[in-house]
């Protein structure tokens, strides 16, 4: 018994770890926050059923995002971001996690298209889908939002040195963002949606960021201004 007991302890932690990059908040829960979908009448009075299914999930493994339930975008779509100073190589737009979060902010992906809703998504996309109205819409140009998809590591290696007293320009890995590193929050060594944003805990300011951006401070987590 206590073997397994300290097996499963194990795979728990082990659980636990494997999800810091999307979970990094310390406080709050998505009960009644913008990702609570259960009273948008869009197709469940359940909250975690638009995001996640515990049976026939769709494989989103590669991208950090356990037992997937929504249909994600068409990555062919997204305009990515660019830049004549931008120093962070190759751009995959919709890299890791940022590609689950934009199932539902593109505004062409309906949020009630999950597999396990009580709505047919078949019977009308178009009424769950996230308006023009919502400031919480993105859409498919990602060319004039915070670059995502892009390596914060080769961003610091060519970074020329024009920061604070000569400093880098961007923080080291090792920086604190919120409770954690910058390194927790990157998926491998790419920012992602995730790496401002805790999808489960809406935090003090309701926009679901690691950490307060009052003064600036979550910018300035990065940012060595």
């Amino acid at each position: 018994m206590k073997t397994t007991m300290t097996l499963l302890l194990a795979v728990l932690l082990s659980l636990g770890f494997a999800v810091t990059s999307f979970a990094a908040g310390t406080d709050g829960t998505i009960l009644g926050s913008s990702h609570d979908l259960s009273g948008k009448n869009i197709g469940s009075d359940e909250v975690c059923i638009f995001c996640h299914t515990p049976h026939n999930a769709v494989d989103s493994s590669g991208n950090g995002v356990p037992l997937w339930s929504m249909t994600d975008s068409p990555s062919s779509t997204f305009i990515p971001y660019t830049s004549t100073t931008f120093d962070g190589g190759t751009v995959t737009a919709l890299a890791g996690p940022t590609l689950v979060c934009m199932s539902c902010h593109d505004g062409v992906v309906a949020m009630n298209n999950a597999l396990m809703t009580n709505v047919d998504p078949l019977d009308d996309p178009a009424e769950a889908v996230m308006g023009s109205n919502s400031s919480a819409l993105i859409g498919i140009d990602l060319s004039n939002d915070h670059p995502v998809g892009f390596d914060y590591a080769l961003s610091l290696a060519n970074d020329n040195g024009e920061g604070v007293g000569g400093a880098t320009e961007i923080k080291p890995l090792t920086s604190p963002i919120g409770s954690v590193t910058i390194a927790d929050v990157l998926w491998g060594t790419i920012m992602t949606c995730a790496s401002c944003h805790d999808v489960h805990n809406p935090g003090a300011g309701g926009y679901f960021l690691l950490q307060t951006n009052f003064k600036s401070g979550l910018c300035l987590a990065c940012h060595a201004k």
